[in-house]
């Protein structure tokens, strides 16, 4: 029996998909070579099952990973397709959930929609035949910019390439973390009452 891994993730970024901005600082589309990089491609690599659940089409990772959406298009769901394949037991070995759309918890949006849908989707997995073996990881991709009080602390980069900068941002290089961001992992292998 294979173990699941389960990521529910608010407003998706490709930091998460490919490890890397390949220097881009704002959330523009990264450069085709990414998709090489992606997760899912690994994934695909290594002979593990995956799906990209969306609550909106087209999805984020469909956009930024155009080629694998064209070569792999069954793998893109929604998340309808997910409470369903949660109940019969027939989860794959990695999904990926995302929010988007109506249930973004952006300023102004209501993120009682957003929270509504993350208690759905972690009920049906916990209700599901496959609860003993998965690990469920629940994040965002960014703080809100109110969350955390404690200054970045500095970080290796992820890669050798330089921050792409345009005339009057502010210099820098992808070498200090950026604030904290809430990650809860939900799963009978969690350390019970652990921060």
């Amino acid at each position: 029996m294979e173990p699941f891994a389960i990521v529910i993730h608010f407003n998706i970024f490709e930091h998460l998909i490919v490890g890397t901005s390949f220097g881009h600082i704002l959330n523009d589309s990264p450069p085709p070579r990414a998709e090489e990089r992606s997760i899912f491609h690994q994934l695909e690599q290594a002979g593990e099952s995956w799906a990209v659940f969306t609550a909106a089409k087209p999805s984020f990772e469909e956009q930024i990973l155009p080629g694998l959406r064209a070569e792999k298009g069954d793998h893109f769901l929604t998340t309808d397709d997910f409470l369903k394949a949660a109940k019969e037991g027939k989860l794959p070995s990695f999904s990926w959930v995302t929010s988007a759309g109506r249930h973004n918890e952006h300023p102004p949006k209501n993120i009682q929609a957003g929270q509504k849908f993350v208690a759905q989707i972690i009920d049906a997995v916990m209700k599901s035949p496959n609860w003993q073996r998965t690990a469920l990881f629940f994040t965002y991709d960014e703080h809100g910019g109110f969350y955390d009080h404690v200054p970045p602390p500095k970080a290796c980069p992820p890669d050798d390439i330089q921050p792409i900068l345009e005339s009057g941002d502010v210099p820098g290089k992808f070498d200090r973390l950026g604030v904290r961001v809430p990650m809860i992992v939900i799963s009978p292998y969690a350390k019970k009452h652990y921060v």
